[in-house]
């Protein structure tokens, strides 16, 4: 610490260290310029150390030289106010280092330094900026995480603010397609319900074909059994009419015999092609039946298909919905607690001016009273003057009396006294 209490002496660089330190500030330094100052070059030394310590005062006095030379037109005008405005930089830039290495903490800063410079005020100057200037950067690299960690939030924050905007704006389209979808959704519940109607027709329409086509099959195994039973008796039957055709010769009665046995296996026959023709239809039937089948097979495969499409649409618009009624939901409770805010507002208010309308109402009851009291008041007040009035005549009166009374006395005492 230096004399004064506020004032601090920077540590002092040799000449080396130091042009090299304000070479690593991108300043062209050189010795010579520390040694042998001039304040031309002090001022400009200073001026590009302000632009990097403070360049938002550099750059507040650029500002004000280009708006002020061009709010003139006139050339000669503008010629002497550029002039003024250079003298002006000068001086500007002249007294900034001063308040600038005061905030710095570095108070022994003259106007003399920059129009007088010295080598060694040269140098405890340039000192005190490069000290500064590292402890910048050293604290800068200290806070440098913390920079980067609140500028990582807050451009978190306007991802989540932009995302938020976008579900908003979805919310918003899908309320709208919701409200848009409603005769749509009810028209594709009730084509739902007439589609799984029809697929509960099919599937009842479907078991009760499967149950005839078992039966039918089970019904076409028996005649198949039976029918191989007649070819069997028939090909028994023609062994017999080709060992009777071979006796044909032998005798009349193997003839008749061989006759009855010929009108036997024409019965079977007949049988047999009465047994072909059923198994024939009730094959038809099965075959036909077990098409149907299918094709009830194939309609309700696209009949689920439909249902699930349908119900998929459903799912997404009961979500949409879902949700909807979520954000109903929260918008309803914000607007009860309003409304029971509103309410107890309401409410005090209502008491209030009921208490109000009682208290009119009880003064319009009262006038008539009030009024009467009034003018019974006024005639107790007269009454009361009055008799004010007559109590100090009469209290006149007795005074006089009195008077007289001890006039009299006196006069009676005083004729006693001379008798």
């Amino acid at each position: 610490m230096s004399q004064a209490q506020d004032e601090f002496d920077p540590p002092i660089l040799t000449l080396p260290a130091l042009v090299e330190s304000l070479r690593e500030m991108q300043l062209n330094v050189s010795e010579d310029d520390i040694l042998h100052p001039t304040q031309r070059r002090v001022c400009h030394l200073y001026e590009c150390l302000l632009r990097i310590l403070v360049p938002w005062r550099v750059a507040e006095m650029d500002t004000f030289k280009s708006a002020f030379i061009a709010a003139r037109e006139d050339k000669e005008l503008r010629d002497d106010i550029t002039n003024t405005a250079a003298v002006f930089a000068q001086m500007y830039t002249s007294k900034a280092p001063r308040r600038v290495l005061a905030e710095i903490g570095y108070h022994n800063f003259v106007m003399e330094d920059t129009l007088n410079p010295t080598p060694d005020r040269t140098s405890r100057v340039l000192c005190a900026i490069v000290n500064y200037a590292k402890f910048m950067q050293d604290a800068w690299k200290t806070f440098e995480p913390y920079a980067m960690g609140a500028d990582e939030v807050l451009d978190e924050v306007e991802r989540l603010k932009h995302e938020n905007e976008q579900l908003a704006n979805t919310l918003t389209e899908d309320e709208k397609e919701v409200v848009n979808e409603g005769p749509e959704v009810q028209r594709l519940k009730e084509e739902t319900a007439a589609l799984e109607a029809t697929l509960r027709d099919l599937r009842d329409n479907s078991a009760s074909v499967q149950r005839e086509l078992t039966a039918c099959k089970e019904e076409r195994r028996a005649l198949v059994d039976i029918l191989v039973k007649t070819m069997n008796r028939l090909s028994e039957r023609c062994k017999e009419m080709q060992e009777t055709l071979a006796q044909v010769g032998k005798s009349y009665d193997a003839l008749k015999q061989m006759a009855e046995r010929m009108d036997i296996i024409k019965s079977d026959i007949d049988i047999c092609l009465q047994e072909m023709h059923n198994v024939k239809e009730v094959m038809s039937k099965a075959a036909r039946l077990e098409k149907d089948s299918l094709n009830w097979s194939e309609d309700e495969k696209k009949l689920r298909e439909t249902i699930l499409a349908l119900k998929a649409k459903q799912d997404k618009i009961r979500r949409a919905l879902s949700l909807l009624e979520t954000k109903i939901a929260m918008a309803e409770e914000q607007r009860a607690k309003k409304r029971e805010a509103y309410d107890l507002r309401l409410s005090k208010n209502t008491k209030e001016l009921d208490q109000v309308y009682t208290e009119e109402a009880n003064r319009k009851l009262l006038e008539p009273k009030l009024a009467s009291i009034e003018a019974l008041e006024k005639k107790v007040e007269e009454l009361t003057l009055a008799h004010n009035n007559g109590m100090a005549r009469l209290s006149q009166v007795f005074l006089d009396l009195e008077r007289r009374c001890n006039d009299i006395l006196k006069r009676g005492e005083k004729a006693m006294n001379n008798t």
